[in-house]
């Protein structure tokens, strides 16, 4: 067994310096979880598991969007293709008058005719119909609580008609005939005839009213104040 020899200033320094590196080597981090990076490798942020990239949100936003449009183009489209097939084939009661009236032939009844212009039969049809003569400065009464004429017909076929008589009422309800003062005033113009009413009627496709009103003066030239009158005609829904 040999003695120890000491050990010279230069191996004293040597091993010094080797210990040294070593303890450098094996330093542990601070932080447990923190991984050095790898030499020539740089850090990049990476998403966890439950993020989303933005890009990705706005295409699924966008997406989500353009399928809600299309939603709405395609039911706006169903329901004018709807609406358009509703017009075309549902039945249309229109009213004309089957001659002008003249002083000579009126006395107590204008004859209107109803004619079926749709495409489909028109059924539980009531007509209700006033025959008046107006001041010329006011427009028809339009008052179906005064005594008026109700004609029902049971159906109208494509292009059928049906001729509905309207007889003239007094104030009063009764059955009356155009007096001598009446024609005066009609051949001087202080007042006109009108005839009016309201067709309703039922088909395939819902309820349905037609509103009318013609009317008829006899001096040229009078300043008849019938515009409530041309306001009335319109077509719609019960």
């Amino acid at each position: 067994m040999f003695p120890a020899q000491p050990l010279t200033d230069g191996e004293s320094s040597e091993n010094t310096t080797r210990n040294e590196s070593t303890e450098a080597q094996i330093e542990i981090p601070l932080h447990a979880n923190a991984i050095p990076a790898l030499s020539g490798q740089q850090e990049t942020c990476h998403c966890k598991p439950d993020q989303i990239p933005l890009w990705k949100i706005i295409i699924e936003t966008g997406a989500v969007f353009l399928g809600i449009c299309a939603v709405v183009i395609i039911s706006e489209q169903l329901y004018l293709m709807q609406r358009q097939m509703t017009v075309v084939q549902r039945s249309w009661l229109q009213v004309r008058m089957t001659t002008e009236p003249t002083l000579k032939d009126t006395k107590d009844r204008i004859i209107v005719r109803v004619i079926n212009k749709g495409g489909t039969p028109a059924g539980d049809i009531t007509v209700q119909s006033a025959f008046e003569v107006v001041p010329f400065y006011k427009g028809p009464s339009f008052d179906y609580e005064r005594t008026h004429n109700m004609t029902t017909v049971p159906i109208l076929f494509q292009q059928g008609d049906a001729d509905i008589l309207t007889k003239l009422y007094t104030p009063d309800g009764e059955l009356t005939q155009l007096t001598d003062a009446q024609r005066r005033d009609l051949i001087a113009g202080q007042s006109y005839l009108a005839v009016y009413g309201t067709v309703t009627y039922e088909d395939n496709f819902g309820a349905w009213c037609t509103h009318f009103c013609f009317w008829k003066g006899f001096r040229i030239g009078q300043d008849y104040r019938t515009q409530t009158c041309r306001e009335y005609n319109k077509v719609g829904k019960q």
